[in-house]
Formats: structure tokens, C-alpha cells, sequence
């Protein structure tokens, strides 16, 4: 176990990245509640006390239809030295009986076949979180019942840091007693919020709906508000409508403060957030910390801007500057993902070099000085596993850093990652607030590091104007896609024709596979569709995709073939749904080139190839600018090739690059 100083609003902040997605695709609330007692800061071992949260509140999602997830933390027993805190994951889910809980934290237990095969099992994880807790001197159990949920409760003992405030900060002396309303069709939410900032000496009142806020507020003009905290979507009128009435109410002078709240990050709702004047932007859930950091942040006594996230941005400058510049090998077999991961990094001041698997990784490493890797797990040839027990076999790389990369956020999934010598672990779709906070805790800061100039990607393909919105698409979200890629409307546009061009044929392929009895790779195919879907907003396609990878891995052929039937039914609602609504590239591919007046130096050749293979897309660049220089028909060459890296089309790249060997 490790014993270090940590934030514990930073382990909530890295809980919420990991279980929010799944929750706000089924329609769910994560709250968290921390009593006021809680110390800001411990001594312990903060990623096994993540690993444990994570587990417990994935399977109270997992397991929850409709309602929220609440995580609570509360002090019960504090002296000098140490702290013991109380942790409860309480959901509305389906429950237990008393025969199932006392199944519970045993290795390869599960609650029963029935709830296997309808929610998934729990695994390893629920077992493995005991251990932990036990090493953290503490308990852990559950109170149930059957129809009304759980609570997955554990207590764990720290040491308490002597050079830090053992509680959280208070406002300002000129901001304690202000009168705040909250706004939220949420009761719980009301609750938590209310309690939080009541215990940091804030009057408060509640208001379930925007027509309910205007009534109350339109009731306080003697003791009017000061501040409010506006959820953003609500039924009736939601928090953007809301807002504009209260800012027209020229009664109001001045009129309050507003910070709007909401479940879902990105451009989107920041856009919108930008035609009122608003004074803050907060993303649930939130903490203590959060909800402070915003308040003074709305009334001029922070540094933030006008509308920033307080608990957690997307904003890429949050990457500190003593790390641009660093060199990080991205291990991503997915394309698709390799781009959205390329975008991020590279706009952010990172120079990257992709492998497409772990054994790629092992090639370059040896060749290359690179200051951090980000791994992803499930790779053909060699996994993530595999490859970082390799690299820590080698005393030279014992301290590189490895981030694992994963879809699953179950703590038997991140105890693999420890125990193959993985440091840290960053949730897949990307979240780019928590991998620049993963890569500012790994990389080592040098001041003054060469800066190296970022290639920007052009424009989609697509045939329509950037500027143009995305239709309505047959089985995909586009809200929820946009969201996952920060509101990115020209690489989302890329990233859904390449799901039409790329994945058409998904279904054939994997017959194949299992025709030719090669489970392995069918099931690969599978995984790819289902990561790329999820990160896309095909949500329903993800999950039959999911579904038919278990079905592979471990199903009858009866399983296999009725949800590759239905898997092959939806792949065709949204592939084709994508072609008819213009998702097609139009560029002629097929523009003819003269082979035969291209005269590129073999080397310099080689070069360009491997750049291209690799992902070395600046590189790539400026070859291509040297390229240019050679004569007239080596410049159009250069010419269709950036176009087609500005595309991060490797595939077709290498194709040219092959005839120009020849």
C-alpha cells in the first residue's frame, strides 16, 4: 500500500470521469455528499481508495434503473495523528436478499444467475475491494433490501497531513450568510447541494423546477437572492430559459449572480452558456470544493474566467507548460481512437508517436526516449498487460511512466494494471481534464522544453459545409456524441464517416472469423465496433456490440449467432443511416497520379513511411514540405498526401507511398 499526501476532492473528481458517462446514458444522478467534518487532505493511498469507490459505485449504476447514485463520506472518528472515515454507495437499484449479501466479497461470488445474465456480474471486484479495505484497517459491508436498493458501506482509517488545514476553507468574510437558491428537479441533488452549503454558512432555498424559481424569487424581493445555482436541463422550463427570464426581470438590481449546473461538459452547453451573461459553470457531480471554488470565483475573487468549469473543464490549456513539449507514445490499436487521442495531445502542445500494439511499443522504446506512454489494454499481437511487464523486466524503464487506458473502470481491472507495473489509469471515451491531469502528475517538468509546431487537421470531408449542424442520425445520439468529443463538430463529422467507410462490413467479417473458427479476431471486431460506437454516440449499437463479444468469449453458438444477427441489423441502421444523409467522401480518391515522373530518394522514402505508420504526423509534415522542393510532380504528390494525412488516412497514405516505391 502506498502512503502519500492526497487531495480527497481529487479522488472524487477522478470517481466521477470513471462512472458518469454510463450513468447519464441510463439516466442517472451521481451526488456525492461529504460531511463537513471531512478532512480536505489525507495520508493513505489514494488510488486503492479509488480502486474500491470505483468498484462499489460502477456496480451501483450497473445495477440502478432510475434514480441517482449517491457516494457519502462522513468523519466518525477523528484524534492528533489520524482519521477514520465512513464511505457509503447508495443506489435505487434493485437490491438484495439476505442470501445474496451473504454471497458477497467471496472470489468468483455473484449475486445470482438470474441478475448475471440480465446486469452483468460483479466479478472479482467486490472480493478484491475487501482485501483493499482491510489493508486500509478497515470494514466493508452492505445493507439491502429487494426493490429499494443498496448501500455498500466501508470504513477506512489515513493519517492526517500536519502542514495542511485538516477542513476545507470557508468563503469570505463579506460573502458568509449570502442568500443562494437552488434550482433542480432533483430532490436529492436539492439536499446535498443544500447541506454543502450550509455547513460553509450560506442561507439557502429550494425550487424543484424554473417555474418554481421565478414564483419564489418574484416572492423575495424584500431579502432578494443573491446567487443562483441553475440545473440545465429540467422539465418545463429548463435552465437556459430560466436564466433569461430572471436577467429580464429589471426589478432585480442587481440582479444575481447565476451558475449553471449540469451533468453533461463540452462546447455544447457552453455555447449556449455564452449567449447569457452568466457567472459560472459548474459539472455535477460536484464537491464542497467545487461549489466554493465557483462561488468566489462568480463574485470576482477567484482567477477563473466567466464561464469555466469549477469542478472539472475540458479546457485543453489545463495541461501544465513546464510538460509541453514532452514526448508520449500512445499505444492504441483503434484508429478512430488513435485520432481523437491525436487531436487531444497534439493541440495541447504534446509530440506523440503511435504504435499499434504493445510489440510496436516494445520496438520503439528501444529507439526512442519518450517520457510517458499511454497503453491501451485490449491490443491484437500483444495486449497492454503483456507489454508492461515487458518494458518493467528493463532496469532503464523502471520509472517511465505507464498510464493504462480503459474502458472498464472495475477495480479487478485496475488491480491487473498495478500489478503488470501500470501507474496510473485514465476512462476511455477520452476525457481530456483527466488524462492531462494524469500526464501533469507522471511527466517530469523541464522548464524551458523545446515547443514543437502542431499541425492542425482541415475540415471533414463530408459532404456539407463544416458550419452546417448534424441531422438527425438512425441509432445515434449526436447530442451525446458531441458531448463525449468536447462539441467538435468538424471531427465528429470525420469520425462518422469513418465509422460508415470503415465498419460497414463489421458483421461479414466477423462471420468469417467464425467460419474460419478464429474466435479470437471475431471477437476483436466486435470490441473495435463497440468502442468506436460508444465513443460516437451509436449507444445501442455499443451495447449489442458488447453483447456479442461475451457471446463469442463465452457463449453457445445459438448466443453468437442470434446477436450477431441483431448486431448485423442495427451495424446496418446506422451505416446506412450515415450514407443517406451524405456521410460519404467525395474527394477523388482515385485522382490519377504519374508514377512514373515521381523520383523520391529511397531513404527519404522509408522515412515517410514509417512517419506515416507510426501516427508522426509533424514529421509526416514537414517531409512533405521538403518533398515539395524536389520538382513539379513530386509537389502534387505531396500535395494529395497532406490532404490525406490531414485526414490521418494512414491507410491510403501507405498505398501511395508503395506504388511510389515501385
Amino acid at each position: 500500500m502506498e502512503f502519500v499526501e492526497f487531495s480527497l476532492t481529487e479522488v472524487l473528481e477522478n470517481l466521477s470521469t470513471l462512472i458518469t458517462q454510463k450513468a447519464h446514458e441510463k439516466g442517472l444522478e451521481v451526488l456525492f455528499s461529504l460531511d463537513k467534518n471531512v478532512p480536505a487532505y489525507l495520508m493513505g493511498d489514494p488510488l486503492r481508495l479509488g480502486q474500491v469507490l470505483t468498484n462499489l459505485a460502477n456496480n451501483a449504476v450497473k445495477f440502478t434503473e432510475q434514480g441517482e447514485v449517491i457516494v457519502a463520506i462522513e468523519n466518525i472518528e477523528e484524534n492528533k495523528d489520524s482519521v477514520t472515515l465512513k464511505f457509503e454507495v447508495k443506489d435505487s437499484g434493485i437490491g438484495l436478499t439476505q442470501e445474496q449479501m451473504n454471497r458477497l466479497f467471496k472470489s468468483f461470488s455473484q449475486a445470482d444467475t438470474t441478475t448475471t445474465r440480465k446486469y452483468g456480474g460483479t466479478g472479482l471486484g467486490l472480493a478484491i475491494s475487501k482485501k483493499l479495505v482491510e489493508k486500509m484497517k478497515g470494514d466493508i459491508w452492505v445493507e439491502s433490501e429487494v426493490g429499494k436498493g443498496s448501500q455498500f458501506i466501508f470504513t477506512a482509517k489515513f493519517s492526517c497531513p500536519i502542514q495542511k488545514s485538516k477542513k476545507s476553507q470557508g468563503p469570505s468574510k463579506d460573502l458568509e450568510g449570502m442568500h443562494i437558491l437552488l434550482v433542480d428537479d432533483n430532490q436529492a441533488t436539492l439536499d446535498i447541494l443544500q447541506d454543502a452549503l450550509e455547513s460553509l454558512s450560506f442561507k439557502v432555498s429550494q425550487a424543484v423546477s424554473g417555474e418554481e424559481a421565478l414564483d419564489i424569487i418574484d416572492q423575495s424581493q424584500e431579502k432578494p437572492f443573491e446567487l443562483i445555482f441553475m440545473d440545465w436541463k429540467m422539465p418545463g422550463l429548463d435552465g437556459i430559459e430560466t436564466s433569461k427570464r430572471i436577467k429580464k426581470k429589471t426589478i432585480l438590481q442587481p440582479p444575481p449572480k447565476i451558475i449553471m449546473l449540469t451533468a453533461y461538459g463540452g462546447e455544447e452547453i457552453m455555447n449556449q452558456a455564452q449567449e447569457l451573461p452568466l457567472d459560472g459553470f459548474l459539472v455535477k457531480p460536484v464537491t464542497p470544493s467545487s461549489l466554493l471554488n465557483a462561488i468566489m470565483e462568480a463574485f470576482g475573487k477567484g482567477d477563473g474566467q466567466k464561464i469555466k468549469t469549477a469542478a472539472k473543464s475540458g479546457s485543453k490549456s489545463e495541461l501544465s507548460k513546464d510538460i509541453q513539449g514532452a514526448n508520449v507514445l500512445l499505444v492504441e490499436d483503434n484508429e478512430i481512437n488513435q485520432e481523437v487521442a491525436l487531436e487531444v495531445l497534439e493541440q495541447a502542445g504534446l509530440l506523440v508517436t503511435i504504435a499499434n500494439n504493445g510489440q510496436e511499443a516494445l520496438d520503439l522504446i528501444k529507439s526512442s526516449d519518450f517520457d510517458c506512454i499511454l497503453m491501451d489494454l485490449q491490443m491484437p499481437v500483444m495486449d497492454g498487460y503483456e507489454a508492461t511487464r515487458n518494458i518493467r523486466k528493463n532496469t532503464r524503464f523502471k520509472s517511465l511512466p505507464v498510464i493504462a487506458m480503459t474502458a472498464n473502470a472495475m477495480s479487478g481491472d485496475k488491480e491487473k494494471c498495478l500489478d503488470a507495473g501500470m501507474n496510473d489509469h485514465v476512462a476511455k471515451p477520452i476525457d481530456p481534464n483527466q488524462l492531462f491531469s494524469a500526464l501533469n502528475r507522471w511527466i517530469k517538468p523541464i522548464k524551458n522544453r523545446p515547443l514543437k509546431k502542431v499541425v492542425k487537421s482541415s475540415p471533414s470531408t463530408v459532404n456539407s459545409s463544416s458550419n452546417e449542424s448534424i441531422p438527425d442520425l438512425p441509432g445515434i445520439n449526436v447530442e451525446k456524441g458531441l458531448s463525449i468529443l468536447g462539441g467538435n463538430i468538424q471531427l465528429y463529422k470525420k469520425l462518422l464517416l469513418r465509422l460508415q467507410e470503415d465498419f460497414s462490413d463489421a458483421a461479414q467479417k466477423i462471420k468469417k472469423n467464425l467460419k474460419d473458427n478464429n474466435k479470437e479476431e471475431a471477437e476483436i471486431v466486435a470490441h473495435t465496433v463497440k468502442g468506436v460506437a460508444s465513443n460516437l454516440g451509436a449507444l445501442e449499437l455499443a451495447e449489442i456490440g458488447a453483447t456479442l463479444e461475451d457471446s463469442i468469449r463465452n457463449g453457445s453458438k445459438d448466443e453468437i449467432d442470434k446477436n450477431l444477427a441483431a448486431f448485423e441489423k442495427k451495424l446496418n441502421h446506422v451505416t446506412i443511416g450515415l450514407r443517406e444523409n451524405g456521410f460519404v467522401d467525395e474527394k477523388n480518391e482515385k485522382q490519377d497520379l504519374d508514377f512514373s515522373r515521381i523520383n523520391i530518394p529511397k531513404p527519404f522514402l522509408k522515412d515517410l513511411m514509417k512517419n506515416a505508420k507510426l501516427g508522426m504526423f509533424n514529421e509526416f509534415e514537414k517531409q512533405l514540405e521538403e518533398m515539395g522542393a524536389l520538382g513539379n510532380s513530386e509537389k502534387e504528390f505531396a500535395n494529395k498526401l497532406r490532404e490525406l494525412s490531414q485526414d490521418f488516412n494512414k491507410k491510403e497514405i501507405m498505398e501511395l507511398l508503395k506504388k511510389a516505391e515501385k
